[in-house]
């Protein structure tokens, strides 16, 4: 009776160890499943990226149909495991075009930052124009004040009772004195 007590424990013991080797194995492979979601839910992300990015080249591209073409074998590629892919002819003259849309829009661009220029120096040369007339405006109203102002003082003084004494200096004096003759 001992002995198949002992038996039985050793049975149980062992069916304890294969069940919890079973449980190991059933953790792992859980594991695995929920990396494999992972990967799957961030593939469709990466699918939906690109498809978005398609659908914004199909306003500057003639043919998406072969950028689409060219997507799913990238993406087919890199659920293979390939990481490198084979550029065809289409994918040449896509890839060209891209280059055509590219060059135009730079020079597109550049002929936009010429004109800007242009217009910005036509107006600073207009204001310095402006400017210049001002001052010069400015200078002839100053002159014409100064002469108004002069001409008011000679009549006011004309005017007064008191003669004007003028130093004399376009004549030569007649005197040794170093001081200019008044009249």
């Amino acid at each position: 009776m001992k002995t198949e007590l002992r038996v039985s424990t050793t049975k149980i013991v062992d069916l304890n160890k294969d069940v919890e080797n079973l449980n190991g194995q059933l953790k792992d492979k859980e594991a695995v499943v929920e990396s494999e979601k992972k990967k799957h839910i961030n593939l469709e992300r990466k699918w939906n990226d690109i498809l978005l990015n398609l659908e914004d080249c199909k306003v500057v591209l003639e043919e998406p149909r072969q950028l689409k073409v060219k997507v799913q074998a990238m993406i087919g590629h890199f659920i293979n495991g390939h990481n490198k892919f084979k550029i065809h002819e289409d994918d040449r003259k896509v890839n060209e075009r891209l280059i055509d849309v590219i060059k135009e829009q730079n020079q597109r661009s550049i002929r936009i930052a010429n004109h800007q220029r242009r217009e910005r120096e036509q107006l600073e040369t207009a204001s310095f124009n402006t400017k210049v007339k001002d001052e010069k405006i400015k200078g002839e109203l100053v002159r014409q004040v100064i002469n108004h102002k002069t001409e008011n003082f000679a009549l006011r003084k004309a005017l007064s009772s008191r003669p004007i004494r003028t130093p004399v200096t376009s004549r030569p004096s007649t005197t040794n004195s170093k001081r200019p003759a008044f009249r």
